[in-house]
């Protein structure tokens, strides 16, 4: 999927209920949607790009790693934005 996919994805999963959580759950699941294919800037500086995408970052074990770095990301931004 594409990143455009992603996102959609994590809107409609807030559209369909988990929006009720906190006020900021769009854009943590935006962000939680999105962050497993920062394994896309190894291909900027490597030739095995191929080998590399879609693996560690897409696995059950870092679910709970990603799920954790989206809201420290999110949470810090909404604390830079909105001192």
């Amino acid at each position: 999927m594409d990143n455009l996919t992603h996102t959609l994805t994590g809107v409609l999963l807030v559209r369909a209920g988990l929006g009720r959580l906190t006020p900021r759950s769009t854009w943590i699941a935006v962000t939680a949607a999105n962050l497993p294919d920062i394994d896309s800037v190894v291909g900027l500086w490597s030739i095995d790009y191929l080998n590399y995408h879609r693996h560690l970052t897409h696995s059950f074990l870092a679910v709970p790693i990603v799920a954790f770095a989206a809201l420290v990301i999110v949470e810090s931004v909404t604390r830079l934005v909105r001192p």
